[in-house]
């Protein structure tokens, strides 16, 4: 099945977890309904208080778009962005 870019539309979901590991630099998110796991630099989670293990957590998530392959053409991506 082959399917266009442009013919995808990439619209985030929003998908809650719980956090299942706090660092000083980041946590790990374990996503609910088997969606996997996630690891983040604490600075992208938003709390007006420190995060801790056992906290829940939601995140908006879309599909991953490739920008280039080993073989072929890259589309137009600004890497200092």
């Amino acid at each position: 099945m082959n399917v266009e870019l442009a013919d995808v539309e990439l619209s985030p979901k929003l998908l809650r977890g719980r956090l299942t590991n706090v660092t000083e630099a980041g946590a790990t998110i374990e996503l609910t309904g088997r969606m996997g796991v996630l690891h983040l630099p604490l600075r992208c989670i938003l709390t007006t208080g420190k995060p801790a293990a056992g906290d829940k957590v939601e995140i908006y998530l879309s599909y991953a778009r490739q920008i280039s392959s080993q073989g072929g053409t890259e589309a137009a991506y600004d890497e200092d962005v």
